[in-house]
């Protein structure tokens, strides 16, 4: 049963969880990936990465993300530049469609963007109600260096497969991406 409690006291869904979650941690041939903007202390304690990985964890010895990446990245570093990256300019309309977001939370996105000189503003000559959103060589540059950080912890992640395990990853991914994809349009 779970340690600390008796035969007769009932479990709760977090006991079961933690049972089963302490029951595999040791598994040296299972590596558990917990993505998160905000890692609180428990997924920390779950997943993180001890400094001293001999050593067991103490107020000296704390689990420490593997990486860390803020939301602020991803949201305007990350995902929005890439989207850009890969045209001229975006209308604002059309961003705030991809992005699943109102018009003023767009707005509001590129404001900070646009003040960091990672992207500019600018109205369409047919048609001035219209706004349109183009990278900067700046956020070229970090989108280069955001993709060289991504295939650099990938390959600390996933380097150490070989081809053909790497192979068989990608074939499963595939299946899981066809499969939600066949989802989506049923």
């Amino acid at each position: 049963m779970v340690d600390g409690l008796n035969d007769d006291e009932e479990l709760s869904t977090d006991d079961i969880l933690d049972a089963i979650i302490a029951s595999r941690r040791a598994s040296s041939n299972l590596s558990y990936l917990a993505f998160t903007a905000t890692p609180k202390t428990k997924t920390l304690e779950l997943f993180g990465r001890l400094p001293h990985p001999t050593e067991p964890s103490s107020k000296t010895n704390i689990p420490e993300a593997y990486h860390v990446y803020s939301m602020r990245q991803a949201i305007e570093e990350g995902f929005i530049l890439d989207v850009l990256n890969d045209r001229p300019s975006m209308r604002m309309g059309e961003l705030a469609k991809y992005l699943s977001v109102t018009m003023a939370a767009a707005t509001g996105i590129v404001d900070k963007l646009v003040r960091s000189g990672l992207v500019t503003r600018g109205s369409s000559p047919d048609d001035r109600r219209i706004v349109n959103i183009s990278i900067t060589s700046g956020g070229r540059r970090i989108i280069k260096k955001h993709n060289e950080a991504k295939q650099k912890a990938f390959m600390d992640i996933f380097g150490h497969l070989s081809a053909a395990d790497r192979e068989k990853y990608l074939e499963i991914l595939t299946k899981i991406h066809q499969r939600l994809k066949k989802d989506g349009q049923s």
